[in-house]
C-alpha cells in the first residue's frame, strides 16, 4: 500500500474535524481549537506550514458527551478513548477508519488512523498549592499510562537509560494499562469543570503551563481555519500568549519542523 502524502493527510485531518464541528453544533457542545492548531488559525490562517496535525479541546463534561455519541455512531469515522483496552493516551482521537496509521516507536494500537486529537479540559482546585499538588499527581499518573507505549527497548550505549526502559517495559507487562486509565479519570474528574475557576488541558505537551484559569477558555467565537470557519475561545491572546509566549512571531528555520512521526496508508 502508497504511503499517504503530507498534504492529503491534512485534506484528511481537515474532513474529520468538519464532521467533528458539525456533531458538536448538532448537540450543543462546547470546543476550541487548541494549541498548534489555533496558533496555525491565528497566525497562518490554517495549518502551520511545516505542522501536520489537527487538535481541539472540550470542557470535561462535554468530552464524555461526544466520546458516547461517536461510540454508538456507525460512520467512515472511529474514536479511540481511554476506554480501549491498548490505548495508552489519557484524551480522544477521531479516526479515518479507511486509514492505517502506525506512530514511530510505539506499540501499535487497534483501528489507529491518520486522526485529530480531543483533549479534555479538567476542573481544577482554587488553591494554588492543592492545584500544583493535583496537577503532579495527574502528570506522574499520565506519564505511567503513556509508558505503555515503549516498545522492548534495544540495547544502547547509555546502559542506565537502556536498563530503565527495559525494567519499565516489563513492568508494564504485568500491569492493567486499563486500571492506570481508570484511575487517571478518576483523579481527573475530582473537581467540577463548571464549578472551578482553574482548569487544566489534560494530555497536552506543554505540561503545567496548560493549567490556566477558566476564563481563558469560558466564552467561544469563531476563527478561519483553511477554508472554514471553526469555534475558538475569545481569550485565544492569553491562551496562546501562556504557551508561546510572542505567538505571532516565526520560530528559527531550523525550529521550524514537524514533531509528529508515523506512516500512514488506505486500508
Amino acid at each position: 500500500m502508497k504511503e499517504i502524502e503530507l498534504e492529503e493527510i491534512k485534506r484528511i485531518e481537515f474532513n474529520i474535524l468538519v464532521y467533528i464541528d458539525k456533531v458538536c453544533k448538532d448537540n450543543n457542545l462546547r470546543y476550541s481549537l487548541c494549541g498548534g492548531t489555533l496558533l496555525g488559525a491565528i497566525r497562518h490562517r490554517g495549518f502551520i506550514p511545516w505542522d501536520d496535525d489537527i487538535d481541539i479541546m472540550m470542557p470535561r463534561p462535554d468530552f464524555d458527551k461526544l466520546v458516547d455519541i461517536l461510540q454508538t455512531t456507525d460512520n467512515e469515522y472511529k474514536i479511540l478513548s481511554p476506554n480501549q483496552d491498548d490505548y495508552y493516551y489519557n484524551f480522544a482521537k477521531i479516526v479515518d477508519s479507511k486509514t492505517i496509521l502506525q506512530e514511530h516507536n510505539c506499540q501499535p494500537i487497534k483501528d489507529m488512523g491518520v486522526y485529530i486529537d480531543i483533549f479534555p479540559i479538567e476542573g481544577m482546585p482554587s488553591d494554588s498549592d492543592t492545584r500544583d499538588n493535583h496537577f503532579n499527581k495527574l502528570f506522574r499518573l499520565r506519564k505511567r499510562i503513556n509508558s505503555f507505549a515503549l516498545l522492548k527497548p534495544r540495547l544502547r550505549k547509555n546502559l542506565i537509560k537502556y536498563t530503565k526502559n527495559l525494567l519499565l517495559y516489563f513492568r508494564n507487562k504485568k500491569a492493567s494499562l486499563h486500571k492506570f486509565q481508570q484511575e487517571y479519570e478518576t483523579l481527573a474528574k475530582q473537581y467540577n469543570y463548571d464549578e472551578s475557576e482553574y482548569v487544566y488541558m489534560s494530555g497536552g505537551a506543554y505540561g503545567i503551563i496548560e493549567m490556566f484559569p477558566k476564563s481563558f477558555v469560558e466564552t467561544y467565537s469563531t476563527v478561519k481555519f483553511e477554508e472554514q470557519e471553526f469555534n475558538a475561545t475569545t481569550e485565544y491572546h492569553q491562551y496562546l500568549t501562556q504557551l508561546y509566549k510572542d505567538y505571532m512571531k516565526l520560530p528559527p528555520k531550523d525550529k521550524q519542523i514537524t514533531h509528529h512521526h508515523f506512516t500512514a496508508k488506505y486500508r
